[in-house]
């Protein structure tokens, strides 16, 4: 998102990034900001697998990454990179990993970082913790969810 290389996590603006996330971009400021003080930076090298397909969610293991640089694959029945079936590539501004917040499954695909990636992660525990002290972001993300339900049923018929 930018070309000056990632020195420190205070170069990066983690309100304007999660703003981009569509479950986060109805909160509030004040309900943004709460989720950027529990986000943090990550990074790995190109080959490392991010989330491997049927992995169980500890208590404070991440749920979502928002990709700040960087590509990554996303592949169903992986087993170590580059074989299994490709569903997509994603790269600066997506993110993934967003069900894992909300119903803590196991991973349903491979994540694979095809370059280094620089990411924006929150753990599913730090999202619960601001759930259970702010509702106002649980309600902003069931409407959100149920526009978007709303939407692909309306996409079926």
């Amino acid at each position: 998102m930018s070309n000056e290389p990632i020195v420190s996590e205070h170069q990066i603006d983690k309100e304007r990034l999660l703003r981009h996330v569509p479950l986060f971009a109805g909160l509030s400021a004040d309900s943004l900001r709460a989720l950027a003080d529990v986000a943090w930076a990550g990074s790995v090298p190109a080959g490392a697998a991010i989330i491997e397909e049927g992995e169980e969610l500890l208590g404070d293991e991440e749920g979502l990454y928002l990709l700040i640089d960087g590509t990554v694959e996303v592949r169903r029945g992986s087993s170590g990179g580059g074989d299994g079936q490709l569903l997509r590539t994603l790269g600066p501004g997506d993110f993934f990993g967003e069900m894992a917040l909300i119903d803590g499954h196991p991973r349903s695909a491979s994540v694979i970082a095809t370059s280094e990636v620089h990411y924006l992660a929150v753990s599913r525990w730090d999202f619960h913790r601001r759930l259970r002290r702010d509702p106002d972001i649980a309600l902003t993300i069931m409407a959100t969810l149920s526009q978007r339900l709303r939407s692909r049923e309306s996409d079926m018929i």
